[in-house]
């Protein structure tokens, strides 16, 4: 995938993101709104059936059908209210406050619209009953649909420009997210292709060495069993080194799989003694000195043969970047959580420019094969498989003054 590919996905992945942020926005704000209008809607026919009770109130049964007393008025909100009552037959009675200039019949029970001059009105009608509980006429209440409307219309300003705010954040926002995301993706794949034509470079040595050879074998006439015998050492010494970097690669690849099977008591002074036993020729070939001084460590729980290769690997760097008669000093710590692990080095300490790199895949500071004829894998696989196991591993150097690399491990990784 490219750079274009990238942008597309980017562009996708943002289109995605707005669009399912726009619909549950959406349907947030519809129900926000069908839920606020129901409870105002509910509080005006509160508001209707408390008014049509007080025209009740004043309905006296003392003549045919009945009367209603004046004081009505007083509760009536003027130009907003208004109270009508119907006989019987649905004739109009009496009416007070804004009312309809034209009979309109009532139905009872059910809130109604009628529209006024630049106005509607909103009415709810109840049946006006004697003491006996006959049905005498009807009662009509009303009320301008003004204060209904402005908060509704309120309301919808309010959902409209917070929809658009929330809508603005989440965009600037999914845009952010989604430019990271994409920028991660980007880098893994920047590092993925690098590692190829890393690796594919590593190998494609080893493979002509092995093509050359076995070609120049082959064309040699009469040659003695001496010589063919050198040209099989070459191309077995070759393809060990295939298999060593094709299996470092293959370490890579897996250190990033969970501990959970792989936790096992590790004797550390064990292992110690082990890795100095097995690299002192190595370091007696340069004539240097390798002193192992820790206390007895308390047990590590990880894997026995990656614990191994980390402060193999640690102890190998450092031998090859030590001068002759040089020293290398293995010393530890611990306490109740962590264990920690100093190699030291006289060697010839690591640039101030190299130090960002040196735990780079297939990086070396010459970059054509490396003072010391190093894959460049050594101190990456020790650093993958330390924060495998929950670890870490730090350098402290300077030109000329050697080096410390601080392995810090927990005692037991959280798998």
């Amino acid at each position: 995938m490219d750079s274009v590919g990238l942008s597309k996905l980017s562009r996708r992945l943002f289109l995605s993101y707005a669009a399912a942020f726009a619909i549950v926005l959406t349907v947030f704000a519809l129900s926000i709104r069908f839920a606020f209008v129901a409870t105002l809607e509910h509080q005006v026919d509160a508001r209707l059936e408390t008014l049509a009770r007080a025209g009740l109130a004043a309905v006296r049964f003392k003549s045919e059908p009945f009367t209603v007393e004046p004081n009505i008025t007083r509760a009536i909100r003027a130009n907003q209210e208004g109270l009508q009552w119907f006989n019987a037959q649905r004739k109009l009675v009496e009416s007070q406050g804004d009312v309809p200039k034209r009979t309109v019949l009532p139905r009872v029970g059910e809130r109604e619209s009628i529209p006024i001059e630049n106005d509607v009105l909103l009415t709810r009608t109840i049946a006006i009953r004697d003491e006996a509980g006959i049905a005498r006429g009807f009662i009509r209440a009303g009320e301008s649909d003004d204060a209904l409307t402005a908060a509704t219309q309120a309301l919808d300003i309010g959902i409209t420009i917070g929809a658009l705010l929330a809508m603005l954040t989440a965009t600037l926002g999914g845009w952010f997210l989604t430019r990271q995301a994409v920028r991660s993706a980007e880098e893994s794949f920047q590092r993925l292709r690098q590692f190829t034509a890393d690796a594919a470079h590593e190998l494609r040595g080893p493979i002509g060495a092995i093509a050359n050879t076995a070609q120049l074998a082959a064309t040699e006439d009469d040659r003695p069993a001496s010589s063919v015998h050198a040209r099989l050492a070459t191309i077995t010494g070759i393809a060990n080194e295939m298999r060593r970097l094709v299996e470092d690669l293959l370490i890579l690849a897996r250190a990033v799989q969970p501990m959970t099977r792989e936790l096992f008591a590790v004797d550390l002074d064990k292992t110690l003694m082990n890795v100095c036993a097995r690299l002192r020729p190595e370091a007696a070939a340069k004539h240097i000195q390798l002193e192992l001084s820790c206390s007895s460590f308390p047990l590590l729980y990880g894997n026995p043969e990656q614990l191994e290769r980390i402060i193999a690997n640690l102890v190998e760097n450092a031998i090859r970047y030590t001068d002759d008669n040089g020293t290398i000093e293995i010393k530890g710590t611990s306490d109740s959580t962590y264990i920690k692990i100093l190699v030291s080095d006289s060697g010839v300490g690591i640039a101030p420019d190299h130090l960002p790199y040196i735990f780079d895949r297939f990086w070396r500071a010459d970059p054509v094969r490396g003072p010391h004829g190093s894959s460049g894998l050594g101190l990456p696989i020790a650093l993958a498989l330390a924060r495998r196991h929950g670890g870490d591993i730090s350098v402290t150097t300077g030109r000329g003054i050697g080096s410390t690399f601080a392995l810090s491990l927990p005692r037991r990784p959280a798998g």
